[in-house]
């Protein structure tokens, strides 16, 4: 397993661009700019809570879009990433591989977590990079942003869970520690819904077994919910406080207030006609989660999902009856602990992730990216489906059956490593002829941000990168102008001041300009 997973390592990790397709349009190049900015300006005199652009007005600087998530995350990669922050290819390369690096170690994750679950070493691997080498994971696994750590938090608390609550008098501080360590980090609704899952299973439990000692256990896993509710709050409301502060204005009219209020669908502002009808429920909310779903499907599970029919169909015509191992609710030999963390952990993480896709519709309607908070959930279910592939395999053909595992692992492993490469070079690698234009454009970029004074504004240009409206944000040291600027709170014109200029993307082919395929 070592080779398998350095080989995954070296795969994720060299097929990787110096620089990506700017050209491209997407969420890929704007979400990883626009939060790479949040986070290179995450500075002390805003309590660490970074922001996207400034802005400068005849009152003074504006800075708009603040980080809406606790700011730990933000901190850690700007430290990490600072000793770049000259070079801008260079910075936007290593914040890439920061992320790849966050993607690996969820990996591993998962594979610990399936094998508490009482998955085989064969069968963990074939789960989890069978559900990782989706299309749509393997081309976000290196964007910029604020998933990738809180899916990493959500599997270790999953793990916490599962070992504190199937243990009898264990105390419950490990998963309270991780679930209030997890809820800091990046996007935590994951989180916040599955300790209310958590609880609820617990309850429902010690309410059919009540003298099985479980209302200790519903009792913490209660508490734990408080606790993330809390410590989102308290982190919430910090960095509503410093975004009212920096911006002399009211909390309610913060970009972090707005923002949310849009995403947990409490008000339509800010959203046109065809959005609101986009994100309800009874427009076109369902078949959109629908179809970005469909990215995150592997190929690996349909591959699965028939050689498992194809298996009990064979059984059915040599008169054999599949179906009580087919449907037993747990893999044959399992241990009587794996048994029960995993009874724990499925219902959990499959409630868990029903009531995420309710609360978070509005960003999944938008933001397939988000989708990424299923893999756990996408992972099981493969692993399971794979578990009673190998048992109808050796039960139909012993001899051959137990080199059904063996089998696909390898076969795994080659889709994943076939998959990282073909996906980067469709999806990020530019052309000979835009790789030309990037390297002068960041060339001289980088000689621009030497000599430039960081004070001096810039005018904000809308596409100054294709599909990247922050591009000036995070690549420019300097803040931005717009002709709306120039109005005074009198109404009256204030005067243009003097302005840089900064090198410019060159144009390139119109089909440059086209989105993801």
């Amino acid at each position: 397993m070592p080779l398998v997973l350095t080989a995954v390592a070296i795969a994720v990790l060299a097929s990787e661009p110096w620089i990506v397709d700017h050209y491209r349009k997407g969420h890929f190049n704007w979400v990883s700019v626009h939060s790479l900015a949040i986070a290179r300006h995450s500075l002390p005199a805003f309590g660490g809570v970074g922001y996207s652009c400034e802005w400068i007005r005849p009152s003074g600087s504006h800075f708009d879009y603040f980080n809406r998530y606790p700011i730990g995350f933000a901190l850690l990669s700007r430290w990490l990433l600072s000793p770049w922050e000259t070079d801008p290819a260079a910075y936007l390369y290593a914040a890439r591989q920061w992320m790849n690096a966050l993607f690996l170690f969820t990996l591993a994750a998962l594979y610990s977590l399936l094998r508490q679950l009482g998955g085989s070493r064969t069968m963990a691997v074939v789960a989890v990079l069978g559900s990782a080498c989706a299309p749509a994971a393997l081309h976000y696994k290196s964007m910029f942003h604020f998933d990738q750590p809180a899916l990493l938090a959500y599997v270790l608390v999953i793990l916490a869970a599962i070992a504190v609550f199937t243990t009898p008098r264990r105390p419950a501080w490990p998963y309270l520690g991780a679930l209030g360590v997890g809820v800091l980090v990046g996007r935590s609704a994951i989180l916040l819904c599955f300790s209310l899952a958590l609880a609820v299973v617990l309850s429902w439990r010690s309410r059919r077994e009540p003298h099985a000692g479980g209302g200790t256990g519903a009792r913490a896993a209660w508490s734990g919910v408080g606790l993330a509710v809390s410590l989102l709050a308290i982190a919430t409301s910090y960095n509503v406080i410093q975004e009212a502060r920096a911006n002399g204005t009211s909390w309610i009219r913060t970009s972090i207030v707005e923002s949310s209020q849009r995403r947990l669908g409490f008000t339509g502002r800010g959203f046109s006609e065809e959005h609101l009808q986009r994100s309800a429920w009874t427009g076109g909310a369902i078949p959109e989660m629908l179809e970005n779903l469909r990215d995150w499907i592997s190929p690996v599970l349909p591959v699965v999902l028939l050689l498992l029919l194809l298996l009990v169909l064979l059984q059915l015509l040599s008169g054999r009856a599949p179906w009580r191992s087919l449907l037993e609710g747990r893999a044959p030999r399992l241990a009587c602990g794996a048994r029960s963390r995993r009874a724990l952990a499925v219902p959990v993480v499959g409630l868990a992730s029903l009531l995420w896709l309710v609360l978070m519709k509005n960003l999944v309607v938008f933001h397939d990216y988000a989708l990424m908070m299923l893999l756990p959930l996408l992972s099981v279910i493969l692993m399971g489906l794979g578990e009673r592939l190998e048992l109808l395999a050796v039960q139909l053909v012993p001899r051959l059956g137990r080199a059904v595992a063996p089998t696909m692992v390898l076969a795994v492993l080659g889709v994943m490593l076939v998959q990282a490469v073909a996906v980067s070079q469709s999806r990020l690698h530019p052309s000979a002829e835009r790789q030309e234009r990037l390297d002068l454009f960041f060339s001289q970029l980088q000689a621009f941000r030497l000599v430039s004074d960081p004070r001096t504004p810039v005018r904000h240009e809308q596409d100054w990168l294709p599909g990247s409206p922050y591009a000036q944000c995070l690549l420019l040291d300097q803040p931005l102008w717009t002709e709306s600027s120039t109005e005074t709170a009198d109404g009256l014109a204030a005067q243009e001041p003097e302005l840089l200029s900064p090198p410019r993307l060159p144009p390139c082919a119109a089909d440059a300009l086209s989105d993801l395929p």
